[in-house]
């Protein structure tokens, strides 16, 4: 016979809902592990792209702090389901990894959500010096994260229209480094130069087939 008084359970909230610190945990990893170590491991170049641009007085670090708040947040929400667009979040498992499908996913998220850090930080830098409203540039650079994010279970698929997307929002990441970064790329910081030209080369792997799937088309 258990010596456990009953009473000291009746109030406990892990005896009366005992899921509730399970999926407060599971949710935290998912925005820690998922979404903060994901981005610190594939978008690391990028980051520290942006972060040494010296362009009007740190305004471009604004939109790049969000960003890396709200993106990882966006992804552990989505990957737990408590935002919900449609398309499941699309994720890692052990058969993926360590095989050529895996590498093409981590190549994916590496340059896409690249892109969309470029977009929230030089998109947030540009309202910020247009409007003249730092609350202007932490607005558009959440807008811009969470549209990313939201877009990436539906870009993330390999049909000629989502590679066209993706494509285009490589594109626009890239070509906002290559405005905002401009003057700094190889005077006064050559290592910005290499790593634009490394995020190049990465996209066009990416979206390699869609060379193939218009020719096919034409």
């Amino acid at each position: 016979m258990s010596n456990i008084d009953p009473t000291i359970w009746s109030n406990d909230d892990r005896a009366v809902r005992p899921g509730d610190d399970e999926t407060a945990t599971r949710l935290l990893t998912d925005v820690v592990y998922y979404g903060f170590g994901q981005l610190f491991l594939l978008c690391l170049p990028m980051m520290w792209l942006v972060s040494v641009t010296p362009f009007s007085n740190g305004v471009v670090r604004t939109g790049f702090a969000v960003s890396v708040i709200a993106i990882p947040v966006s992804i552990g929400l989505f990957r737990r389901g408590v935002l919900r667009v449609g398309e499941p979040w699309p994720r890692f498992t052990n058969r993926d990894l360590g095989v050529g499908g895996g590498y093409g996913d981590f190549l994916t998220r590496s340059v896409y959500f690249s892109s969309i850090i470029a977009l929230c930080s030089y998109g947030g830098a540009a309202a910020n010096l247009l409007v003249g409203s730092v609350l202007t540039n932490v607005l558009i650079a959440a807008i811009v994260a969470g549209v990313g994010v939201t877009g990436f279970p539906y870009l993330a698929r390999e049909s000629t229209r989502m590679l066209a997307g993706r494509a285009a929002v490589y594109a626009a990441g890239l070509g906002a480094v290559y405005v905002g970064a401009m003057p700094f790329l190889w005077r006064f910081l050559p290592e910005i130069g290499l790593i634009f030209l490394l995020y190049v080369v990465l996209a066009l792997l990416d979206v390699r087939s869609l060379a193939g799937a218009i020719h096919e088309r034409a």
